[in-house]
């Protein structure tokens, strides 16, 4: 993949995640702490739709595109198992007129729950739709597709702001979904190639049944992870109620945006490491990668700890609480970036049983922890709970990678990110008591980790600078 196909990739998930940092002030300032825990019980549902609904078939398609000439036939066996399943658990709720606001929000409303079902049908479709433009390379029609939904959402929550005094969350979930249906209808234009089915095409080679034997073993574990991501905000709307769920998920949008640094480092790592993967210096690479990103990590957890304060500000006096628990809401996305690099022998191996053990491990602890936190601490606890767990499966994939591959050097990340994760605990449970000791403690880190790396810090910029320096003269005598 070339570097701007790469760049075109990303442009979506990264837009769209500086987009959801933009909304998030603007719902937080509108709409009550209720309705923004509301609203993140219906992402939860999402996600859930489209991991258990998909099952696994998206992932067959990934697979087999390159190698079915009749992609329209082969789409259509992806899609049409999964949208089975989901119709019928949406008649199902359909039967029990608001059964589905009721599981989700506390709350029955049968016109409520029909928009959600709505959002859900469309956002299954997106889904597959949004893989031919992948498949296809068609990078910047599928970074529109990612942005359309938080783009129209943004654009419908400005209109109520300027034509309605009271904000309900009837119009923040159909903000939502206006965003799914939009982002369906363009994704519908934009790929009729890769549906359509001339009429007298023959049917494909692949049969379903055989991609069904692909695809449904993957679920388990991704169901496992899905719950060790998630099962926090379970607990938080059990234990602590739904304006707990809302500090909670904010901070967790915030904090989201550590997953642009996982989305580009993935989008990038992932062919270069597979197309280097025979080479005889590939365990040095592995081992630079994880210094420079144990480096990153440690910092982008120090640089939060420090400037978090400043969420006061930004947000309403209900959601104070954020900034003292968005360090550990870090933990989520910067562990499991993290572990991409160090667990890198798996997926070389082939060993994709050691990722369902880790993550079947991860959510057996995480439940643990919120059972043991949450009743107590409410949104606080379920950071910390969730940003421990990840250490935990940042360690598990390591070793498994270890054990299948080689060893590489990993004790200083262990350590740092154990160090990162009790401070963010601290801060969680603390509140503003350790204000002044917290700042101490993430300055002594950040200090730390670049004080023990200066020799290979140094090294790297100065191997740097020599490269630049031969290409400068290599080009002189052309």
């Amino acid at each position: 993949m070339k570097a701007s196909q790469i760049l075109a990739f990303a442009v979506g998930p990264v837009a769209n995640a500086l987009l959801g940092l933009a909304t998030l002030p603007l719902v937080a300032w509108l709409f009550t702490p209720e309705d923004v825990g509301r609203m993140s019980m219906l992402n939860v549902a999402l996600s859930f739709c489209l991991l258990f609904c998909s099952l696994g078939l998206d992932q067959a398609y990934v697979r087999e595109f390159h190698a079915e000439t009749h992609r329209g036939a082969l789409f259509k066996k992806v899609l049409l198992p999964g949208l089975v399943v989901l119709l019928v658990i949406c008649i199902g709720f359909t039967l029990v007129p608001g059964s589905l606001t009721l599981l989700l929000t506390g709350q029955r409303d049968t016109s409520l729950s029909l928009l959600i079902m709505a959002g859900l049908l469309c956002a299954f479709l997106s889904r597959f739709l949004s893989l031919i433009l992948r498949m296809q390379g068609r990078g910047l029609a599928f970074s529109l597709s990612q942005l359309m939904p938080r783009l129209i959402m943004l654009c419908a929550t400005g209109v109520y702001t300027t034509f309605y005094t009271k904000h309900t969350l009837m119009q923040l979930v159909s903000a939502w979904a206006l965003g799914l249906m939009v982002a369906t209808g363009v994704l519908i234009w934009l790929t009729p190639g890769g549906w359509k089915i001339p009429r007298g095409s023959p049917a494909g080679s692949v049969r379903l049944k055989d991609m069904l034997r692909f695809g449904l073993p993957l679920i388990p574990g991704g169901m496992a992870f899905w719950g060790a991501s998630t099962i926090d905000r379970v607990f938080v709307r059990t234990y602590a109620g739904f304006d707990e769920l809302a500090v909670f998920s904010v901070a967790i949008s915030v904090a989201g945006v550590a997953g642009i640094l996982q989305t580009v480092f993935t989008t990038v790592w992932t062919p270069v490491i597979y197309q280097r993967a025979e080479d005889a210096d590939v365990a040095e690479i592995v081992s630079k990668i994880t210094r420079w990103m144990t480096i990153a990590v440690v910092s982008m957890f120090c640089i939060v700890g420090l400037l978090s304060w400043t969420l006061r500000y930004i947000l309403p006096s209900g959601y104070a609480a954020t900034g003292h628990i968005l360090a550990s809401c870090l933990g989520f996305p910067l562990l499991l970036t993290l572990s991409e690099v160090t667990s890198v022998g798996i997926g070389l191996r082939r060993k994709t049983l050691y990722l369902l053990m880790a993550s079947a491990v991860t959510l057996g602890v995480n439940i643990a922890l919120n059972a043991a936190l949450v009743p107590a601490t409410g949104a606080g606890g379920a950071a910390v709970a969730t940003s421990l767990s990840f250490w935990f499966f940042l360690v598990l994939r390591t070793e498994f990678s270890v054990r299948v591959w080689q060893k590489t050097p990993r004790f200083e990340a262990y350590i740092f990110m154990l160090l990162c994760v009790c401070a963010a605990a601290m801060s969680s449970l603390t509140g503003n008591k350790a204000e002044g000791l917290l700042t101490g403690i993430w300055l002594m880190l950040l200090v730390s980790v670049l004080l023990c790396n200066r020799r290979f810090i140094w090294a790297e910029i100065s191997s740097f600078r020599q490269e630049i320096k031969q290409k400068k003269t290599e080009s002189c005598h052309r």
